[in-house]
């Protein structure tokens, strides 16, 4: 169901809705006229000023070719629901207990309800007036050097707007994203089960090297922070064997998680005499050279299928036998 389908049923059965509920709350409290007519009267109304505001907002982006519903919206309808089940929970769990002091507990059951849509769409306000947040570094709070991840997007869908400025559902071909991987950009593109993707791994550097790789670049990144912190420790300290060793000892710690994590397949660190000479020392200079190996990403996967005669997987000779 497309998004003008999905605005048009839903302004039926709101109108609908909001037909009803106006009749049965002026109905209601032309009956009741005292604390419970008023908040189920309160209620009818809250529903029916929501109703109308979500309306806005789908007419407003059916016009304008917007998604009526993004990833954000969906998360944050999920989150405010969680929210708002809890504090709900905390309600009927107080009417139970007032219930036993007051007679009448119709009052506490329209308060009740009107507590869990108060509840709700308040939550649901709050959350989706935040500010998006910038998506911390990977690398700040954990080495994550995998470049391929999903985006989080505004729109879920891919394409690009036509001359018109409508939005035009499209996806990028195999053959484009093969013509714009080779000229170092990596493509967005999407695929079933997985979503929206940065499908690529390849840095603007100029020139062929380990840092034309994002996994690479932010492993480097990520190591040159950690060492600075590591080396800040030590400044003014005297520099003699026991300040090498110990700063040594904690780079190679350091280096030994990324090995732990895969980032680094072989490092080595060199803090002595043979790179701190007196001619350094004399200058208040420390020296720690650092070599590693970092981890290569796996682009190309090939998995080529040979067909064999029976019999000849069984023997183990399947490298020297003929192919069928």
């Amino acid at each position: 169901m497309n998004d003008k389908k999905r605005f048009g049923l839903a302004l039926v059965v709101d109108l609908l809705l909001i037909q009803t509920i106006i009749v049965l709350a002026v109905t209601f409290f032309a009956k009741n006229k005292n604390i419970h007519g008023i908040i189920t009267t309160a209620i009818a109304a809250l529903v029916s000023v929501v109703a109308v505001i979500y309306l806005m907002k789908m007419y407003k982006d059916v016009r304008t070719n917007q998604p009526i519903e993004d990833e954000r919206s969906k998360k944050i309808k999920i989150t405010a629901g969680y929210y708002s089940y809890l504090i709900s929970l905390y309600i009927w769990l107080a009417i139970l207990f007032m219930s036993n002091h007051i007679d009448n507990i119709r009052p506490l059951i329209s308060a009740g309800i009107l507590g869990m849509i108060l509840s709700f769409f308040g939550t649901w306000g709050v959350l989706n007036s935040r500010k998006i947040p910038r998506r911390p570094s990977p690398n700040r709070s954990e080495l994550n050097i995998l470049p391929v991840k999903t985006l989080t997007t505004f729109s879920a869908q891919l394409g690009s707007c036509s001359i018109t400025g409508a939005f035009v559902n499209d996806n990028i071909r195999e053959s484009v994203r093969d013509t714009l991987y080779t000229n170092r950009v990596n493509p967005i593109a999407f695929f079933n089960g997985s979503g929206i993707l940065n499908y690529g791994n390849k840095t603007r550097a100029g020139t062929t090297s380990a840092l034309d790789r994002i996994n690479v670049a932010r492993l480097v990144g990520y190591l040159r922070r950690q060492l600075q912190t590591i080396a800040t420790g030590y400044v003014f300290e005297p520099n003699d064997k026991i300040t090498r060793d110990e700063l040594k000892q904690q780079i190679e710690q350091t280096l030994n998680d990324l090995v732990a994590k895969r980032g680094v397949y072989d490092y080595l660190v060199v803090c002595d005499d043979t790179n701190n000479t007196p001619g350094r020392i004399d200058r208040n200079e420390l020296y720690v050279d650092v070599a590693i190996e970092p981890t290569k990403a796996a682009e190309f996967i090939f998995i080529p299928i040979r067909l064999k005669n029976t019999g000849e997987i069984a023997s183990g000779n399947v490298a020297a036998a003929s192919t069928v």
